[in-house]
């Protein structure tokens, strides 16, 4: 998000060796009617947003990552069982993701929501508008369901997937490792 008029400090690391710290002056637009309260009031906002954005993002990747590997073990997978499960979960994390009659938006439109409201937040030195307010408490509420429950389905289903796959000494859909990598992308 973008941030208020101020002095901010900024440290930078280049090939894991720090460099030295520098102040940075983000001047205000002198056409902007917008108090310094009006930015700072803002950029809490946005930066709510912003990281409401994040774990939407983070967990839409995951997903992605984990859609690819159910995809592989229904096609190979040494039994019925094993494929049917992997169906079923598949089935659980397209609901997610797309939605269901339960009326909440589904993580992708959390996540469109979500990007459109941070864009309205951002666009200008006014007061965030109304419609973006209501966009983005729905946005809101939605993501941090549908995160919710896409923790739910790794503990869950998905733990119970990969303990059946281990037993058939199979490979298990490696959460951890998917983890670490969409954190990984998503910090740099």
């Amino acid at each position: 998000p973008r941030v208020a008029p101020g002095a901010y400090s900024v440290e930078l690391e280049v090939d894991g060796k720090p460099l030295p710290r520098e102040t940075l002056t983000v001047k205000k637009d002198p056409r902007s009617p917008a108090s310094q309260t009006d930015f700072d009031r803002k950029f809490v906002q946005t930066y709510a947003i912003f990281q409401d954005s994040l774990r939407c993002r983070r967990a839409l990747a995951e997903i992605g990552q984990v859609r690819e590997q159910l995809a592989k073990i229904v096609t190979a997978a040494p039994t019925n069982d094993i494929a049917a499960k992997a169906r079923d979960l598949a089935a659980a994390i397209d609901a997610l993701t797309n939605g269901s009659s339960d009326s909440i938006l589904g993580l992708d439109a959390a996540n469109q929501e979500l990007t459109a409201s941070l864009n309205m937040t951002e666009s200008a030195d006014r007061t965030t508008p109304a419609q973006a307010l209501v966009v983005d408490s729905e946005a809101r509420a939605a993501s941090a369901q549908r995160t919710q429950q896409w923790a739910a389905i790794k503990a869950g289903p998905l733990a119970a997937l990969n303990a059946q796959l281990k037993a058939q000494g199979l490979a298990p859909i490696a959460i951890s490792a998917i983890e670490r990598e969409v954190h990984y992308w998503m910090t740099r």
